[in-house]
């Protein structure tokens, strides 16, 4: 994963005063996102029924 400080605030739950890091998020559905999480974020993420991976 790379941090890209272009982007401040997380896809998920708009918070600008975490840091953020770019993932691949590949779904269920075989799709795959490219979306900025914060920490949080990407282990909810992670632990979703509807997530493959996190990369």
């Amino acid at each position: 994963m790379t941090i890209r400080p272009m982007s401040t605030i997380c896809a998920n739950c708009d918070d600008d005063s975490l840091p953020v890091q770019w993932c691949h998020v590949y779904l269920s559905t075989d799709e795959v996102v490219e979306v900025a999480l914060c920490e949080g974020c990407r282990y909810r993420f992670v632990t979703a029924e509807w997530v493959e991976a996190v990369v």
